[in-house]
């Protein structure tokens, strides 16, 4: 099942870390340790009902912090 998953919701995960993170590596890095950290709960505790928020909320709660936001050209 996590193999399906990781198929269906890696490039939705990762695209989502980069604009929460402002780093492709970061996000990256973190999209990884989600889908490690999947691979050891979900066979005894199941997988989520919506798989790929449950990767990008725990990315996020273990990735850096988002990039500040920019500031725009003209303001």
């Amino acid at each position: 099942m996590l193999r399906e998953v990781f198929r269906d919701e890696w490039g939705r995960v990762l695209a989502s870390l980069v604009g929460f993170l402002g780093d492709f590596d970061k996000a990256e890095d973190a999209a990884q340790e989600a889908f490690a950290i999947a691979a050891q709960r979900w066979p005894a505790s199941g997988v989520p009902p919506n798989p790929g928020a449950w990767l990008v909320t725990t990315a996020r709660n273990r990735g850096d912090r988002p990039a500040p936001p920019r500031a725009h050209p003209g303001r």
